[in-house]
């Protein structure tokens, strides 16, 4: 996000970010039907998963009920629904040629692009991204077996269909 485009009224307790996170999922629910419910499930789904990882940051057996019941951060979103600044990670390891051992695996990067968009376009930048990664890569979406996707909250890679 520019700099000149930060409120001058921030809120306190929180990242400006949430509210426009906020704003993109109520934009989703509403052209959707998506619920509130239905954010808590993937929340749910999320959590159970960071259980199976014993290095996961976060994982535990939450159901719909509490995480709904949790702190509002804000509308429509609770705490359990939004990610610390610490969560998330990727690493990729570059090496020559010459350093490969026979065999070894190794990944080709088709594409990685940053993008921002003006506060009009919020909910719109996950797809602003997506749109330039597929045309890098010469790809469509349906050639992708895994994608990684910084987001702050669930909301930014789900309204990036």
């Amino acid at each position: 996000m520019d700099i000149d485009t930060v409120p001058a009224d921030l809120p306190t307790g929180r990242s400006f970010l949430m509210d426009l996170y906020a704003e993109s999922a109520m934009s989703y629910m509403t052209q959707t039907g998506a619920t509130r419910e239905d954010f808590a499930r993937v929340v749910v789904k999320n959590q159970r998963h960071g259980l199976l990882n014993p290095l996961a940051q976060y994982g535990a057996a939450m159901t719909v009920e509490q995480v709904l019941a949790a702190r509002e951060i804000v509308w429509p979103f609770t705490l359990p629904m939004c990610s610390p600044i610490s969560d998330g990670a990727a690493a990729a390891l570059l090496v020559s040629e010459d350093f490969l051992t026979a065999g070894a695996p190794t990944v080709e990067v088709l594409a990685s692009v940053l993008r921002t968009a003006s506060l009009t376009r919020a909910d719109r930048v996950t797809a602003i991204a997506a749109d330039a990664a597929y045309e890098m890569a010469s790809m469509e979406p349906d050639d992708l077996d895994v994608v990684e996707v910084h987001a702050a909250d669930f909301i930014a890679s789900a309204s990036a269909n």
